[in-house]
């Protein structure tokens, strides 16, 4: 009896990792995802079938099922507000930097000019100028944070968010359930109980429990309006110093004021429209244009674009520059697309440079790095090694001309699997200032040399082939 349960059981699990494969097959996103998943399904059913229910997807069908749902509601919203941005649209047509323009009609989201951008090189300065701005709050807060901890700063946020809601100032706050795992529950509670409108960006939020490999990875506060911050720094101690392990810790985030803070609105409410299933009241009057006109595009991306618009992104990045091509990421594990781009940049005679950390906060991601550094260094790219503390930035200058600050890292999570977000600035003034903080980084960072992976032991090599593995999409 047993034994013919145990048959029968294989029966039913083979048989569905033979369905499972054949649908791998088909919607896999590269033939080299589809060939590992249809093996591995094939041969351990048991063990991979659930996995694959959760690390085979690269398409957020719910989130986008619920913006489709919403589509008057939203389309009503963004329509009127992209109508007043009229005049402060940028067309591709009549724009001289247009090589690094990408069509308006894939990222839904206008370039704009008349916009004031302040590059804030610090947790320090970041957290200074987004707590004046929750300060001079007059009527709404957003905030849109992958982690937020309940440490010093973060019940420093806390109780400014606290003290603005109960002047009746609307706060609106939107965390990542996987991110913000640690946050405890008073802390919500007790935002909750003064009013704050919070949310949490779940993927299995409404039942579906196998979407948890899709983040929200965005880091965004909206005043009023008037004014936004976003790049690599979340609500933490961390970032700006002021806790043990990877210190000092560095990240870069951007300050705007001007017509793009609108864009990053229609952002944050499809955002919060998934957590919530409504659309918050907010001011949709584009502010007056700055003194200095910088032009920015906002980039948001997930996977829940029609194309894979991240990609798509860094690939024109990667293809424009003629002179120069500076990028700084924590973590480097680039698909195929843009190792190619890379090394093409440096061929053609680029001077392509990537500051990586010396240390490692990601074991995986880190040794899975060292995949790409030996033929990578051989075509010309140059790579440097952080050395005080921990490099958490996410930056890219393009030719003194373009610097892209933003949450995206270089690696196939945040171009495949999280919402991202990234401010593309086309301002030589402001991507001069990029350039300006990133030569002090490299100051502090040692240049690799082509033989320092093949001096490594054979063990490295196969922790190095195995981290490479368990990436989580080809």
């Amino acid at each position: 009896m047993l034994s013919t349960l145990i048959t029968v059981l294989a029966i039913i699990f083979y048989t569905a990792g033979i369905i499972h494969a054949l649908h791998a097959i088909l919607y896999a996103k590269t033939s080299k995802s589809a060939i590992a998943w249809a093996l591995v399904l094939i041969q351990f059913p048991f063990l991979t079938i659930p996995l694959y229910w959760i690390l085979g997807r690269y398409r957020f069908q719910d989130y986008i099922t619920i913006r489709r749902e919403g589509k008057t509601s939203l389309r009503a919203v963004t329509g009127s507000a992209l109508q007043k941005l009229a005049p402060f649209r940028v067309h591709s047509s009549r724009f001289p930097f247009r090589e690094y323009h990408l069509p308006e009609s894939l990222i839904g989201l206008p370039l704009t000019r008349g916009n004031e951008l302040a590059l804030l090189q610090n947790g320090r300065e970041t957290y200074e100028a987004m707590f004046q701005a929750i300060d001079n709050a007059r009527s709404y807060i957003l905030l849109e944070f992958f982690i937020i901890r309940a440490d010093q700063t973060g019940n420093t946020l806390r109780r400014k968010l606290m003290a603005k809601a109960q002047e009746g100032i609307r706060v609106h706050f939107l965390y990542d359930e996987i991110g913000s795992y640690t946050l405890p529950g008073n802390y919500l509670e007790e935002l909750r109980a003064a009013g704050v409108r919070i949310e949490k960006f779940g993927a299995a939020k409404w039942g579906n429990p196998f979407q948890i490999n899709f983040r929200n990875h965005r880091k965004l506060l909206i005043v009023d309006g008037e004014y936004a911050s976003l790049g690599g720094i979340n609500i933490g101690d961390e970032y700006s110093g002021n806790r043990s392990g990877f210190q000092p810790w560095r990240d870069t985030n951007i300050g705007i004021r001007g017509p793009a803070v609108q864009c990053l609105q229609i952002t944050f409410i499809e955002d919060w429209y998934w957590a919530a299933r409504e659309v918050p009241q907010l001011s949709w009057t584009p502010p007056a244009a700055a003194p200095h006109s910088s032009h920015l595009l906002p980039l948001p991306t997930g996977p829940a674009d029609r194309q894979p618009l991240c990609c798509y992104s860094l690939l024109r990045l990667f293809n424009a520059a003629r002179e120069k091509l500076w990028i700084s990421t924590p973590y480097f594990v680039p698909d195929d697309a843009l190792c190619a781009a890379l090394k093409l940049a440096a061929i053609r005679g680029v001077d392509v440079r990537i500051i990586l950390p010396q240390q490692a906060d990601h074991l995986l991601v880190y040794l899975s790095s060292f995949h790409f550094l030996e033929d990578m260094l051989d075509a010309g790219v140059k790579f440097y090694r952080y050395q005080p503390g921990f490099i958490h930035q996410k930056v890219i200058l393009v030719d003194n001309t373009v610097a892209a600050v933003g949450s995206v890292n270089l690696d196939n999570r945040s171009v495949y699997l999280d919402f991202e977000l990234t401010a593309l600035a086309i301002d030589k003034r402001f991507a001069g200032q990029v350039q300006e903080m990133l030569e002090a980084d490299l100051g502090l960072s040692r240049q690799l040399s082509p033989g320092e992976y093949e001096d490594r032991s054979i063990w490295f090599k196969l922790a190095v082939a195995i981290a490479r593995l368990l990436d989580p999409i080809q």
